[in-house]
């Protein structure tokens, strides 16, 4: 389906988008004990145990939110299409956080050339910039493509794409998350800024952007 919204709500859109991005984003930070307990059999299964599945889950439901209240499904098959973006976005969590770890761990690489064989050491900064790029754009990949299941629209290449460009440079911001000194510090910077420039830019395509396609 193709949403039917004036580029004059573009802005409100971004704004509405990027408060919830904040405030899901201040959630993943601070996550409440009980939730934390609850959710960690989940956690654990899923290999997020370290900082849980509880944030794929609080930017699911602002995802669910943009694609309701500006895609508007109106049919039983809709629905189930939003429900589906729903658990998109979990699987990108889930996706982003092993993209993450993988690389991060990833402490040297083998280079052939010729008939030898040459161990390179990868210094600590560039798996650190490396694991959040790719994690990043990783993330955002997944949510655009849960949401083109929705909105046609949103498979349009100009469209998505920029959405994983910024996905990947807000995932830069990882390095501070390992970096800080702080328990909340760092995540925070992390969650806020990727959170809360992905929910601005579904936002905008939802309305700028996929009104010109209509």
């Amino acid at each position: 389906m193709k949403t039917g919204i004036s580029t004059s709500n573009a802005g409100s859109a971004v704004v509405a988008m990027a408060v919830l991005g904040l405030i899901s984003g201040i959630l993943s930070t601070f996550q409440p004990e009980v939730m934390k307990l609850m959710l960690h059999p989940i956690s654990q299964s899923l290999g997020v145990d370290g900082v849980g599945i509880l944030p794929g889950l609080l930017f699911a439901v602002v995802v669910s939110i943009a694609l309701f209240n500006y895609a508007k499904p109106a049919t039983p098959a809709d629905r189930l299409r939003l429900t589906l973006a729903f658990g998109f976005t979990v699987i990108a969590w889930v996706a982003a956080v092993h993209t993450a770890l993988q690389i991060y761990d990833l402490t040297a690489i083998i280079i052939k050339y010729q008939d030898s064989s040459y161990l390179k050491l990868i210094s600590d900064d560039l798996r650190r910039f490396s694991a959040g790029f790719c994690a990043g754009a990783v993330g955002a990949a997944i949510i655009f493509g849960g949401c083109a299941i929705l909105v046609s629209s949103l498979r349009i290449l100009r469209i998505w794409l920029p959405g994983i460009i910024i996905g990947a440079i807000a995932g830069l911001l990882l390095w501070a998350g390992l970096e800080s000194g702080s328990e909340y510090l760092g995540p925070l910077v992390m969650f806020i800024t990727w959170q809360v420039a992905i929910a601005a830019w579904l936002g905008y395509a939802l309305t700028a952007l996929t009104s010109q396609t209509a």
